[in-house]
C-alpha cells in the first residue's frame, strides 16, 4: 500500500480524517490572523474575528466528533467481525423465547439462512421430549444475573438431531429483558464419551465374568466334588457346608458390586461406610470423613460418587501398596468435593493424562466425573501416594 493511500480519509482511517480536518482548521485560523481593512468600523472587526474563532472552535469540535464516529465505525467492524464468525453459536431471546438477533455460525448450526431464524421461537430446534427443560432453563436465566448452562439435544431445520451445550445470560435492555444465549455443538464430544462408556461397561462385564469364574465357580465346583467324592461321612458334610457359605459370601459380594442395594436405601453415607467395612479384611485401613451428607443427593449424583470411590479404592489396593487411604467427603451449600487419599507408592500423573478415555481405571474414572461436570485433579509422586480429587455442583 502506498503512503498516499494509506492518508485517505474515511471511517477506516481516522487518522487520516484528523489530519485533513487539522489542516481545514489551520486555514481558519490563518484568516483570524488577517487584519480587516481599516474602512471596517472597529465593532465590526471585533464582531467578525470572535465569529471567525468561534467558527474555528466548532470545527475543532466537528474534527473530534468525526474523529469519534470513524473510531466507532472502526470497533464496530471488528466487533461485527468478531461476532459473526466466532467458532459458537450466538443468540438474542426474547423472554418468550423467540430469536431476536443471531450471529452467522448460529445460522450455520441451525442451518438455514438468518433471515429465517429470526422471530422464530428457539424451542422449535430442540428436541420436543426436551422442550419442557429448555422452557425451564430460559427461566432461570431470567430471574437471576448468574450464568445458566445445560445440555440438551437439538435440531437442525431439516430435523437432523445434534447435541448442544447452551450458556444464557440476562441482560436488561430499554426494550425490556433479553437472554444472550451461545451455544456450542459438543456431538463429537457425546460420541467420544459415549464410546468411553460402552467401553467401561464391556471392561465391568468382562471383570464380573472373571470374579464369577474364578470365584463362585470355582467354589461350587470344588463342593460338587466333595458331595461326590466322599459322600455320606460326616467330614464330608462340614467341609460341603463350608465351601457353600463361601460361595453365599461371594454371590453377596458380587451382588453388593454389582447393586449396592444399600446405597438405595439409606444414602451415600451409609454405603460408603458399608464399603469400607468390606474392604477393611483385606489389610487396608480406610477412614472416612463424611461432612454435609445429612440430606440425600440426587440418585443419579450418589450412584455416581459411590463408583468413583469404589474405583479409586479398588485402584488403590491392586496397585498402590498402600497401609492406609483417607476418603474425604464435604458437601457445602451446593457443591461437592471428594478425595481419595492414600499413602502407597505413587505414580507419574503426566503418563496417566496421556491415557484415552476408555477402560475401567483412572481413565474410566476421569470419564464419570467428566458426566458429572466435574474435572478429576491428580496429585501424585513416587513414593509419596497420592491424592485424587474433584469438586461437583450438587
Amino acid at each position: 500500500m502506498s503512503q498516499s493511500a494509506a492518508l485517505v480519509p474515511g471511517p477506516n482511517n481516522p487518522h487520516a480524517t484528523l489530519l485533513a480536518l487539522r489542516a481545514r482548521a489551520e486555514q481558519y485560523r490563518h484568516l483570524v490572523t488577517q487584519h480587516p481593512s481599516p474602512e471596517i468600523p472597529v465593532d465590526t472587526q471585533r464582531l467578525v474575528q470572535e465569529l471567525q474563532v468561534h467558527q474555528i472552535e466548532l470545527e475543532m469540535q466537528n474534527e473530534e466528533l468525526l474523529l469519534a464516529q470513524a473510531e466507532a465505525e472502526t470497533a464496530r467492524a471488528r466487533y461485527l467481525d468478531l461476532y459473526d464468525f466466532a467458532p459458537v453459536g450466538y443468540f438474542t431471546l426474547s423472554p418468550a423465547g423467540q430469536i431476536e438477533q443471531l450471529n452467522l455460525h448460529a445460522s450455520q448450526m441451525l442451518g438455514t439462512e438468518r433471515l429465517r431464524l429470526v422471530q422464530r421461537r428457539f424451542a422449535l430446534f430442540v428436541a420436543p421430549a426436551q422442550r419442557l427443560e429448555f422452557e425451564q432453563f430460559l427461566a432461570r436465566v431470567l430471574r437471576t444475573d448468574a450464568t445458566q448452562s445445560c445440555e440438551l439435544p437439538l435440531l437442525r431445520d431439516d430435523g437432523t438431531p445434534f447435541h448442544g451445550q447452551l450458556e444464557g445470560l440476562r441482560v436488561a435492555t430499554p426494550a425490556g429483558l433479553q437472554c444472550r444465549l451461545a451455544v456450542l455443538d459438543i456431538s463429537a464430544r457425546q460420541q467420544e464419551v459415549l464410546a468411553a462408556i460402552l467401553t467401561t461397561q464391556e471392561t465391568e462385564r468382562k471383570r464380573i465374568a472373571e470374579a464369577l469364574h474364578n470365584g463362585l465357580g470355582q467354589l461350587l465346583y470344588a463342593t460338587k466334588l466333595s458331595l461326590e467324592g466322599r459322600s455320606g461321612t460326616p467330614v464330608s458334610v462340614r467341609e460341603s457346608l463350608k465351601l457353600l457359605e463361601e460361595a453365599i459370601r461371594a454371590t453377596r459380594t458380587i451382588s453388593f458390586e454389582l447393586t449396592p442395594g444399600i446405597l438405595e436405601d439409606f444414602g451415600l453415607r451409609t454405603a460408603l461406610e458399608e464399603l469400607a467395612k468390606r474392604i477393611a479384611p483385606a489389610c487396608l485401613p480406610v477412614r472416612l470423613h463424611l461432612t454435609g451428607l445429612e440430606q440425600r443427593l440426587a440418585p443419579s449424583v450418589e450412584i455416581a460418587v459411590y463408583r468413583v470411590v469404589q474405583e479409586l479404592l479398588n485402584n488403590v489396593m491392586k496397585h498402590a501398596r498402600a497401609t492406609e487411604v483417607v476418603v474425604h467427603l464435604v458437601r457445602e451449600s451446593h457443591r461437592l468435593e471428594v478425595s481419595v487419599e492414600d499413602d502407597g507408592c505413587g505414580f507419574e500423573p503426566a503418563a496417566q493424562a496421556q491415557q484415552p478415555l476408555a477402560g475401567i481405571g483412572l481413565a474410566g474414572v476421569r470419564n464419570r466425573v467428566a458426566l458429572l461436570g466435574g474435572e478429576l485433579s491428580v496429585v501424585s509422586r513416587l513414593g509419596r501416594g497420592t491424592i485424587i480429587s474433584f469438586g461437583l455442583a450438587v
